[in-house]
């Protein structure tokens, strides 16, 4: 990780942290030691404050993620920097989420996050705050959007591809995109936390749960175009394969794939369902909504219908990592949990499930990861 991605997280930290600590009940004074970060000393931020009636010692330390790694660092360093009960070590990370909390509450970690979590813990004093999501002006937005058309084909990557290093010009390839456009979107990345780099300088994914839950705020499927039809089959199955061989003899077999409830059952036996979604490529698009409603005997709808053309809002991304099952073309685990976060009628309950069977154990979560992505 480089230094300075650490020298521009203590700077949002020591603005951040006397405004937490002071909104807390019990903590009277607060005071940043205006002392220049080193690289020699286990922390980064040496605060003064009196809790509860005590005067006590935080030395800091601030860490531009959390992981497994982390967590067994701050052990050892705290019982090097603890050295009495009012000289206390407090890990500072971007966000401690559910999974963490726990962990580092048995190891007797203190904690401080920008959201404004916190736990505090020694004699006399308790201070535990939970819950709080970092508020918006503190998630950057100045660089590229990461969630953008052309910018998410490195997110898709990099959630794709859970465990992998990146060299940026390698990420570029997979992307097909620029070396130059993926750096930049790298940097967005970076200031919201999702990844880091290893000690060689290579892009590793961090935090797929922010990044999933910053996304799903960000996206939905409303976005896209959508054009309704009535067809006369109200079995979903039926309209599938129905729909599947007209577009093939449209050729656009390549330009096309199911999504939102119709892709889940496909991927999962779901539930029996009566609505068929399907993206079609922006530039087949419109000779998608000519041919087909005479094939499929179809009558266009303003409201309500059965069958749905999905012109992309992710012109260029939407078909990245799309699959074959059962001799139909589906989206993405990913662009189909995206899709269904909002969909209305039992979304939320679907992309759960999604998370659990398939998106979730690929990327190595857990029952407290699924409960943070759908609470969202």
């Amino acid at each position: 990780m480089p230094r300075s991605r650490v020298y521009d997280f203590e700077r949002a930290l020591a603005k951040r942290l006397p405004e937490i600590l002071q909104s807390l009940g019990g903590i009277q004074q607060v005071r940043v030691a205006d002392r220049k970060p080193a690289t020699d000393r286990p922390f980064d931020l040496d605060v003064r404050a009196r809790v509860a009636g005590h005067d006590l010692r935080l030395l800091v330390e601030a860490k531009s993620y959390l992981n497994s790694a982390v967590v067994a660092e701050a052990i050892s360093h705290r019982d090097l920097l603890s050295t009495s009960d009012r000289q206390l070590y407090v890990l500072a990370v971007p966000r401690v989420g559910e999974k963490y909390q726990g962990s580092l509450q048995a190891h007797r970690i203190n904690y401080v996050d920008l959201a404004g979590n916190v736990l505090l813990q020694a004699p006399g004093v308790l201070i535990k705050v939970e819950g709080k999501r970092l508020p918006d002006h503190l998630r950057p937005l100045r660089r590229k959007n990461p969630f953008a058309d052309k910018a998410s084909l490195i997110l898709r990557v990099l959630l794709s591809r859970r465990q992998r290093a990146w060299g940026v010009r390698e990420l570029a390839q997979e992307a097909g995109v620029s070396v130059g456009w993926t750096s930049e979107t790298i940097k967005a990345l970076e200031e919201r936390y999702y990844v880091s780099r290893d000690r060689q300088g290579n892009v590793v994914l961090e935090d797929p749960v922010l990044a999933l839950e910053d996304w799903s705020g960000f996206y939905s499927y409303r976005k896209n175009r959508i054009v309704s039809f009535l067809a006369p089959s109200g079995d979903a199955g039926a309209l599938l394969e129905a729909a599947s061989r007209a577009i093939e003899d449209a050729g656009l077999a390549k330009a096309h794939a199911v999504t939102l409830p119709a892709a889940v059952n496909v991927l999962l036996g779901y539930v029996r369902v009566n609505q068929l979604h399907m993206y079609v490529a922006a530039e087949s698009f419109d000779s998608a909504i000519r041919e087909l409603p005479s094939v499929l005997d179809l009558e266009e709808v303003s409201g309500g219908g059965n069958f749905h053309l999905l012109s992309p809002y992710y012109r260029n991304s939407v078909m990245f990592g799309v699959q074959e099952k059962n001799g139909y073309r589906l989206v993405s685990d990913l662009q189909l949990y995206l899709d269904l976060y909002h969909y209305p009628v039992r979304g939320r309950e679907a992309a759960e499930l999604l998370l659990q069977k398939r998106i979730g154990p690929f990327l190595g979560l857990d029952s407290s990861d699924y409960r943070t992505l759908v609470s969202a």
